[in-house]
């Protein structure tokens, strides 16, 4: 990229953007205004394959580029499945990075960003909405009765971008009872558990197969032990890695405990010690009420 002749100019240089690209003319940028917003938006969609296989470079320059970045999850030895693809990116480009991740090699992937793991094809949007973390929106394959295809993929994608999109909510059964004081959240029930405006609650983000979760799995129900008689907070855990969580919970490792107060449903994380006294304390620390334990108001 550099300058680039401009004969109307009688001789002179002007300042612009050309993209250079094996086999193809040069690809000269169209506006007399150079901006960085607008050429990395050029340049993220003339510079690059319409769509490619998923990958880190990729997903790091969607990040970059602040463009939102589409994963679609196809058998790519399928002609039809590949159509969808080609079919989306064409009607994307320039707005979104246009990704596929090839099946059978992607499928962990897919279930790890909140698919199902069973009906393909399908894609997830991640849309960085000027924020290091995405907002994933994942293809509703429990609602979309006609299955993925060029029309309600595309049709995925344009409500996702708007915020009007439902998306597919993985989850594990509700148990059929809470026993001890110790609750067992599930993506169906998690939302609603943690956006009680009447309670203090706190919960364990955790993986089955995480060594430190299993490390706090007794320190934690000790906790919920502890303040079993406080009815306003409340002691939870959840399977991250088997349940979509709501998109403003933001989980990047495990064990991640968050504690949402009643009059604050952003929620404050916990990096202290993983230890009884120290939760213990943090939790009547940020309670939004005064807590009984024993027969001491704490």
């Amino acid at each position: 990229m550099g300058h680039v002749f401009d004969s109307s100019l009688s001789g002179n240089y002007k300042d612009t953007v050309v993209i250079y690209k094996a086999g193809e003319d040069p690809l000269v940028y169209p506006e007399d205004k150079i901006t960085k917003t607008k050429v990395v938006s050029w340049v993220t969609a003339e510079g690059y394959p319409l769509y490619e296989e998923i990958s880190q470079p990729v997903w790091q320059r969607s990040q970059t580029a602040n463009k939102p970045l589409l994963a679609i999850f196809v058998d790519n030895t399928k002609a039809d499945e590949m159509k969808y693809v080609q079919d989306i990116a064409k009607s994307l480009k320039g707005r979104v990075v246009v990704t596929y991740g090839p099946l059978p090699s992607q499928k962990s992937l897919a279930e790890r960003w909140g698919a199902s793991g069973n009906v393909f094809p399908t894609a997830i949007l991640a849309d960085w909405k000027n924020s290091n973390s995405p907002v994933m929106s994942i293809f509703n394959e429990d609602n979309e009765k006609a299955g993925f295809n060029s029309q309600t993929g595309l049709a995925f994608v344009e409500a996702a971008l708007k915020d009007e999109y439902q998306s597919y909510l993985k989850s594990e059964p509700v148990p059929a009872d809470q026993k001890g004081p110790l609750y067992t959240l599930v993506g169906r029930t998690v939302d609603a558990f943690v956006n009680d405006p009447s309670k203090d609650v706190f919960v364990e983000f955790y993986a089955p197969w995480c060594g430190h979760c299993k490390k706090l799995a007794p320190v934690w129900e000790e906790l919920a032990e502890t303040f079993e008689g406080v009815d306003h907070v409340k002691i939870a855990k959840i399977d991250a890695t088997a349940n979509n969580l709501p998109k403003n919970i933001n989980v990047r490792g495990y064990p991640t405990l968050i504690f949402f107060p009643a009059n604050n449903k952003a929620g404050v994380p916990y990096n202290g010690e993983r230890d009884l006294p120290s939760m213990t304390k943090f939790v009547i620390e940020q309670s939004t009420k005064p807590v009984k334990i024993g027969k001491e108001d704490l």
